[in-house]
């Protein structure tokens, strides 16, 4: 299942004194269904000046398992959990300056039609114009 991200019908965005969820659409590019399907998101905010890293914290990360089938066409929304705290002026002018970044990352695991054991790995950071998700300089991977 190669997938592909693509923004949902509501923008990402950030609200002062919210604690925002992001999310996306995953959809099953591939020509066969996907099975047993795991999938993990969180979202984190860090300075630019670190490098990111994928942390999956229990109370922090939201964990979907299904029985069900993606198939070839399908797509189905990923969200993240809300954010630890309400968003303050500082937070927003942080990320509005480029600062701060606020990521949404997460994994997708499943099985093939033979069984094969396959991963996506996928990350998007906030844009300063806070309406829209682009994609990370790493940790999108597929196997």
């Amino acid at each position: 299942m190669p997938a592909q991200f693509v923004a949902g019908n509501k923008p990402a965005y950030v609200k002062l004194g919210e604690r925002p969820v992001l999310g996306v659409y995953a959809a099953n590019s591939g020509k066969t269904p996907a099975k047993d399907m795991q999938t993990r998101t969180n979202v984190k905010a860090m300075r630019a000046t670190e490098k990111f890293f994928a942390d999956y914290q229990p109370a922090k990360t939201k964990v979907t398992k299904s029985v069900t089938v993606l198939q070839p066409g399908m797509r189905m929304a990923l969200t993240s959990l809300p954010t630890g705290v309400p968003l303050t002026a500082e937070h927003i002018a942080g990320f509005s300056s480029g600062e701060w970044i606020l990521y949404f990352y997460g994994d997708i695991r499943y099985k093939d039609v033979f069984n094969g054991s396959h991963s996506t790995e996928f990350c998007l950071e906030l844009s300063r114009d806070l309406a829209t998700l682009s994609t990370c300089n790493s940790y999108n991977d597929e196997n």
